[in-house]
């Protein structure tokens, strides 16, 4: 198991933590057995000392919520979809609130993925939403939900570039690449086979006296001929779709549509 570190250097330490682990990276049946979960949780004092309050772990799953006096964090990580989930709470406290400043909430999720096939490169469909949501702006939270796919080993390409794909919902400070509170990617990325890529979920919040939310969810799939693998313990769940109707339904619908036209003119006629 190859475990995360905190942004900026979370990529760059998983990979090479699992270089350093002898995870070999030559061959489809070569994906490497691993996946990187975290999830913090601190209380920050106004005068930049210490946490009083940090919770660390790197195997958390399905639900859990945590309480620092009026502070709380809840976590909901579903590895199989996957999707990461947080939201935090931060009420003002009526004994010590001028000295608790603000609380970070923290989760993230690294995984491989690798598509087999014929030697070429594949339009990988992939799906992922994300969004990040505050109810006291004046505040000045900080929040991010981001989905990046960036090459894992040498060689391998996205769209042609050797640079990562990011897309991101941000409220506070915000890259070019989180232009918005959500985000929505519904298309297609170019992919090698046999080459070993990198997904990066993040979700984060940063703020006082606040409830803030953040999201992230993708999905992928490939044409026929080819096929998807992915990290131990690591599901890839298409989003749910609205029933189609069954294809009998628009033709009775049309059947009586036109019993009730004609019992109308009938009426007419009578008259």
């Amino acid at each position: 198991m190859c475990h995360l570190f905190q942004r900026p250097l979370a990529r760059t330490a998983f990979l090479l933590l699992c270089v350093i682990g002898g995870v070999s990276t030559a061959s489809a049946a070569s994906l490497p057995d691993s996946a990187s979960f975290q999830q913090t949780f601190n209380v920050y004092p106004s005068d930049g000392s210490s946490t009083v309050y940090y919770i660390d772990s790197q195997h958390a799953l399905g639900n859990q919520t945590y309480f620092y006096n009026e502070a709380s964090a809840t976590f909901n990580n579903n590895y199989t979809v996957p999707s990461l989930s947080i939201e935090g709470q931060f009420a003002r406290l009526p004994s010590d609130g001028a000295s608790l400043a603000r609380i970070s909430v923290v989760s993230q999720l690294m995984y491989f993925i690798e598509v087999s096939g014929p030697t070429s490169s594949v339009n990988t469909f992939v799906q992922s939403s994300g969004f990040v949501t505050v109810d006291h702006p004046e505040n000045s939270p900080v929040l991010h939900a981001t989905f990046e796919l960036a090459p894992g080993e040498a060689g391998a390409t996205i769209n042609g570039s050797g640079s990562p794909a990011v897309y991101g919902g941000c409220y506070g400070y915000c890259s070019a690449n989180e232009p918005n509170t959500n985000f929505q990617l519904n298309g297609t990325l170019s992919l090698l086979t046999d080459k070993l890529y990198l997904v990066i979920l993040d979700v984060d919040m940063y703020g006082a006296f606040t409830d803030a939310k953040a999201f992230v969810d993708p999905y992928f799939s490939v044409p026929d001929g080819y096929s998807l693998s992915f990290s131990a313990g690591i599901g890839n769940t298409a989003p749910v779709s609205a029933t189609p109707l069954p294809g009998a339904l628009p033709l009775l619908a049309g059947g009586l549509g036109a019993l009730g036209l004609i019992a109308r003119r009938r009426r007419q006629r009578a008259a």
